[in-house]
């Protein structure tokens, strides 16, 4: 029988344990998320838990839409998620947190509209065995509501000829939002997903006594530097929330922490 001491050692142990492999955001927010199963996804939504119980409260948004991504990471259907994401794309909230969660849900909410377009497309191919020069032939044939990108600017849309193929004209296109045109299509998000990795060197700055982080790259031999503070941009991110030397971002469909 161990004595109470030792029950009392072990108890501390495990503690100490837990607390050394706490998860930290940047376990909660990672920059690379790839397609994962259900158990994977499980345990990275308690990470997420576990973080955002340290985080204040202006994060919660934040954290309840980092266990949304993993949802849609993990290939659920479509229905359990879209209804989520089409609310948070419709908030007019100005919160830092809240404006950069409206932008990469219209991503994820455009590939979900493109894919409702290609349904048009594709009828239109079936009769004319090309698809059309314009959105305007199968105008028709599209719901008003998807008539403009979730940004509310009109698709970009053009066709496009096999690489190494002359005279099949109209046998292909591309179709995405104003704002990024050749935003992937939903499989290639989840599935084949491959996120490019910022060159940031971050350092923090301070801006009337308030906290900002300056953000510089190297482009062609010359250094960019930005300035900004939560709700500005640089580069295609937003920059959400500033903590204790990590920060929160959101690109162009999802969170990620950086340090500095």
């Amino acid at each position: 029988m161990r004595s109470p001491t030792s029950a009392l050692a072990l108890v501390l142990i495990a503690g100490l344990g837990f607390a050394a492999h706490a998860a930290t955001p940047v376990d909660a927010w990672p920059q690379q998320v790839a397609f994962l199963d259900k158990n994977a996804a499980k345990t990275q939504e308690a990470a997420v838990d576990d973080a955002a119980a340290a985080l204040p409260p202006e994060l919660a948004p934040a954290a309840q839409f980092q266990k949304l991504f993993l949802e849609i990471m993990s290939g659920a259907p479509v229905d359990t998620w879209r209804g989520e994401i089409e609310k948070l794309a419709a908030s007019k909230s100005q919160q830092p947190v809240d404006l950069a969660l409206a932008e990469i849900s219209r991503a994820w909410l455009a590939r979900l509209q493109m894919a409702d377009i290609d349904t048009t497309l594709r009828n239109y191919y079936r009769r004319n065995v090309r698809f059309p020069a314009t959105l305007d032939e199968i105008a028709a044939g599209i719901p008003e509501n998807l008539r403009k990108d979730p940004w509310g600017d009109p698709w970009v849309y053009k066709l496009a000829t096999p690489q190494g193929f002359t005279g099949f004209e109209g046998q292909r296109y591309q179709l995405g939002p104003a704002r990024y045109p050749h935003l992937g299509n939903l499989d290639d998000a989840v599935r084949h997903r491959s996120v490019k990795q910022p060159a940031w060197t971050i350092a923090l700055r301070d801006i009337a006594g308030s906290k900002a982080l300056e953000f510089r790259s190297d482009r062609a031999g010359t250094a960019v530097i930005t300035v900004i503070q939560p709700g500005g941009r640089v580069d295609d991110c937003i920059l959400l929330y500033i903590g204790d030397k990590w920060a929160l971002m959101a690109g162009v469909d999802q969170l990620f922490a950086v340090t500095f």
